[in-house]
């Protein structure tokens, strides 16, 4: 299964890359080097990408395990408060 990052960032690069290779041509000092500072910055922004992607991921997990606990202490709560109402409604 190809990654969210790697996805993005091959997007990214595809996009950029005619775009930057084409303004950096036009001048009459196109280097070869000019591609290599356009791959550079593609890797900088997928580098990038990931680490956010790794940041977004730890954070949804973080979501995921706050939210079962909280699902257990209403559930917990909601069987403790249902037990106390049918004491309350048998001695009536």
């Amino acid at each position: 299964m190809i990654s969210s990052t790697r996805i993005l960032a091959d997007a990214l690069t595809s996009v950029m890359a005619p775009h930057t290779q084409q303004s950096q041509c036009d001048d009459a000092n196109c280097s070869p080097n000019d591609s290599a500072i356009s791959f550079d910055r593609a890797t900088e922004l997928e580098a990038q990408i990931h680490q956010m992607d790794t940041k977004i991921s730890s954070l949804t997990h973080q979501a995921h395990e706050q939210t079962s606990r909280l699902e257990k202490q209403v559930q917990e709560q909601f069987s403790s408060l249902n037990e106390t109402l049918a004491l309350i409604l048998h001695k009536i």
